[in-house]
């Protein structure tokens, strides 16, 4: 994952590219413990129409087991995961804390 410093509100950030169709497993075999609810977007159908809505973490990996989820937005007080069209950011205030989200993601 590439480093990033946020110009417009000075968060540290960690960016990589990865398969929009890759297996998202590594959001629930990391352990991150969220707190908070996890927006998810997945399609419903063929053509490509979608759905949105929010999951506890204890629900991500059956949803992401059922689902053809194409976003994943992970808002918590220290730090911000967010995956889309095939990019992965992981964003906080600590450069500590979003350098040691992405290893745990173990993504490059």
């Amino acid at each position: 994952m590439k480093y990033y410093r946020v110009k417009e509100t000075g968060a540290h950030a960690y960016y990589t590219i990865v398969d929009e169709k890759c297996d998202l497993s590594f959001f629930y075999k990391t352990k991150l413990d969220c707190i908070n609810k996890i927006n998810i977007s997945y399609f419903i159908n063929k053509k490509e129409d979608h759905e949105s809505k929010y999951v506890r973490y204890s629900e991500l990996e059956k949803e992401l087991k059922l689902r053809n989820i194409f976003m994943v937005q992970i808002i918590e007080k220290d730090y911000e995961i967010r995956f889309s069209g095939g990019e992965l950011w992981v964003f906080s205030f600590s450069k500590e804390k979003s350098e040691m989200i992405s290893k745990l993601l173990k993504l490059k």
